[in-house]
């Protein structure tokens, strides 16, 4: 091993009871499959197979790329809970995807009427991560809560609060844009007539919430907890796209929240029955409005989610989590709080199933609505997880809510208190990690907005500043991050150094998938240059005639996106090799040959790269800016930004003197070496200026003042190092806390 490893006897690692788990794990599968195939019509003749490859635009239809991200989502986090491994995990998701994201795809192409992308296989990609990650989050604060509470008939609510929050947040897309929350703020006052069903759904919703909010023991004072609630979903309804404060909505809440609160107090023990009067009177009024935006034309299909597969509708999303809230409600009041069924648990089951189908004709027979089988396949999915979350834990027995080694239980009599200080300290972290997203993205934002900001900062982002500044300031802060996380996973295998090239890679392509979500086409052609290797090598034959057959054989969109990737990593891997060479030093983990074996591989990178960019560049919109002979001092540029940047991220601040003369000196002499690295004498646009003067001036007409220039450098060299170091910091933190 190149790495020293720590036993596992001394990681502990929380898990849940995997039961539940892999249920939902079948379903979430058989939901993927079932809605990616609907209608189930195929014809013997495909499409055409170049339609996967036709658009690989991922923002080209925004919609879709919604749809298909939140639909892997639930795959991502439940096959985390599922699996004990990195290993095992990793496995799986790559696996999943092949087969439910890119399979499914193909198979697409014979269903009519069905538009199958390869664009939606990336957005699958990244839900399924997105969710992996959640549930990274979730698991310890899931395994101590879990094991906490003092009744197994609680641990359902969690499902059921979770149910609420979903319906009071959909389409769960964050905004900052002033114009849209002043139109959302604006709903209280300037509002359409007050609508008593909105304030009537709202209501019923609100207090089943409070109620399992309360049982769910989310927080130990009660009044705390609901008026965390209170805040959080009013601020939901105006900082989530398409929300609005709504009179009716935001008096719904209130009531709800303060009648649940005291339901819960006053009827104690007998609270069940309110709970079933509340979810019955919650669920008829979806049976009697077209709360699921059902057409009227009372028929019945068995499909279940028909209005998600038949029109593609996510605002279905909303109307089917108000039905789990009610069904697994009633679903809750009978099984925990019936004394006759609770000895006899299928009972109750058996009779809601009736129940709703019964109410379901009554929707399509009487009222005239669209009827399906939604209602029947959510109780379907509740049932496993009431009975197996509802089961008693020995507490001797501590593996139904947490997995421990034979050495923890001679150690430890509540192995669940090991993981509560450092899923604590994990919080902490992460919710300092989503503060600083926010100050840079508001940072970032600022400038833009500022006059004489240079117009190539301006246009990045293009009309969405907002958003693409959300997105940049992850993709920075990962560049700070990466290097500590490429060193750790990389340190978990056998061969750490040769694991080095693959993690590498992984971070430029989760780079660039960002910042195609963030800039501009224009703008990152700018940088990497135009895509036109497919061009060269088949009209031009640039390669030969071996390669040009061989290419013109490929799909154009295929080669260019190959090129595009290849092109990025190489610029983006002169930062980030210095930056994990760096890492590589300070790990005490790494043995000494370890650091000198990747030491050599990462420089042979860094050469490779510096080939591509310079040597091989496609544009001359980089190479133009280097002056001759300057590539040394640039070279030592990154490595002194690098350097500068790892070094803060160790420190804390109690040396903040030496951290002030330490990034005076370095400061400096990043201002000698960029302008020994870049062209004084540049002929660009019908004018002569130097290459500092085309990056940071405001335009190319305009000269500035050398203390101007030296002025704005230093926000740019001093930023980047901040925002570096202190995802550095974050990373060594939480890998420490990891031990």
């Amino acid at each position: 091993m190149w790495l020293n490893s720590t036993p596992a006897s001394q990681n502990p690692n929380p898990r849940l009871h995997r039961s539940p788990a892999w249920a939902l794990l079948i379903f979430v599968i058989i939901f993927i499959i079932y809605g990616s195939l609907f209608p189930f019509d195929f014809q013997s003749i495909p499409q055409p197979f170049e339609n996967l490859y036709a658009e690989l635009n991922l923002l080209n239809q925004r919609s879709d790329a919604i749809d298909n991200f939140l639909l892997f989502i639930p795959l991502g986090a439940v096959s985390y809970f599922c699996f004990n491994r990195f290993q095992e995990r990793m496995a799986f998701a790559l696996v999943s995807w092949l087969l439910l994201g890119v399979l499914l795809q193909i198979a697409q192409l014979y269903v009519p009427g069905r538009v199958a992308s390869l664009v939606d296989s990336f957005w699958n990609a990244f839900g399924q991560i997105a969710g992996m990650i959640l549930a990274h989050q979730l698991m310890p604060w899931l395994s101590r809560h879990v094991g906490q509470m003092q009744h197994a008939r609680d641990r359902f609510a969690l499902i059921l609060v979770f149910s609420w929050f979903s319906y009071e947040s959909f389409p769960f897309i964050p905004t900052l844009e002033i114009a849209e929350l002043r139109n959302h703020v604006k709903a209280f006052v300037y509002a359409p007539p007050f609508e008593w069903i909105r304030l009537w759904q709202h209501l019923l919703a609100a207090l089943l919430g409070t109620i399992a909010l309360l049982r769910a023991q989310l927080l130990q004072r009660r009044m705390f907890a609901v008026g965390i609630a209170g805040i959080f979903l009013i601020m939901l309804e105006i900082f989530v796209v398409y929300g609005d404060l709504r009179r009716e909505t935001m008096l719904g809440i209130i009531i709800g929240l303060f009648l649940g609160e005291r339901l819960e107090h006053g009827l104690r023990t007998r609270v069940w029955y309110a709970i079933m009067v509340i979810a019955l009177a919650a669920y008829i009024t979806t049976v009697l409005t077209p709360f699921r935006g059902q057409p009227i034309d009372g028929a019945y299909t068995f499909t279940p989610f028909s209005s998600l597969l038949w029109f593609g509708n996510t605002k279905i999303v909303s109307p089917a989590a108000y039905e789990i809230l009610a069904i697994g409600s009633l679903l809750w009041a009978g099984m925990f709080g019936q004394r006759l069924f609770m000895e006899h648990r299928w009972v109750w089951p058996v009779l809601l199933a009736m129940l709703l189908l019964m109410l379901e004709s009554v929707r399509v027979l009487i009222v005239g609505f669209h009827g399906d089988t939604t209602p029947l396949t959510i109780l379907g999915i509740l049932i496993p997880f009431a009975i197996v979350l509802g089961r008693q834990i020995n507490p001797s027995n501590p593996i139904h809510f947490e997995e421990t080694t034979a050495h923890e239980q001679k150690t430890s009599a509540s192995p669940v208190s090991l993981a509560a200080p450092a899923s604590g300290r994990q919080s902490v972290i992460w919710y300092k990690i989503l503060a600083l997203i926010v100050i840079i993205t508001l940072s970032l934002w600022t400038l833009i907005q500022m006059p004489n900001v240079p117009y190539n900062l301006r246009e990045l982002f293009g009309t969405h500043q907002l958003f693409g500044s959300v997105v940049f300031a992850i993709v920075l802060l990962w560049l700070g991050f990466a290097p500590g996380w490429i060193v750790q996973q990389a340190g978990k295998q056998t061969w750490a150094v040769l694991w080095l090239p693959f993690w590498l890679l992984l971070t430029a392509c989760i780079s660039l998938a960002l910042l195609m979500l963030s800039v501009t086409a224009e703008s990152l052609n700018d940088i990497t240059g135009s895509t036109d290797l497919y061009r060269r090598i088949v009209q031009d034959n640039y390669w030969g005639n071996v390669w040009r057959d061989r290419i013109a054989d490929w799909p154009a969109a295929m080669v260019n996106l190959l090129e595009r990737t290849v092109r990025f990593t190489a610029l983006y891997w002169l930062l980030l090799v210095p930056l994990t060479i760096c890492a590589l030093i300070i790990n005490p983990l790494w043995r000494f040959p370890a650091v000198v074996g990747s030491f050599f591989i990462l420089i042979s990178l860094w050469w490779l790269a510096k080939w591509i960019v310079v040597d091989e560049a496609i544009t001359d919109n980089l190479v133009e800016l280097i002056a001759p002979n300057g590539e040394p001092y640039l070279g030592m540029l990154l490595f002194l930004l690098a350097s500068h940047a790892t070094l803060l991220s160790k420190l804390n601040y109690r040396n903040a003197i030496f951290m002030v003369i330490v990034s005076i000196f370095a400061l400096a002499a990043s201002w000698w070496l960029m302008n020994n690295g870049l062209e004084q004498v540049l002929f660009k646009y019908g004018s002569v200026f130097s290459a500092p003067q085309f990056l940071l001036g405001a335009n190319r007409t305009q000269w500035l003042p050398e203390e101007v220039l030296m002025f704005r450098w230093s926000i740019v060299y001093l930023g980047m190092v901040g925002v570096i170091a202190m995802g550095a910091r974050y990373v060594r933190l939480l890998v420490l806390i990891e031990r």
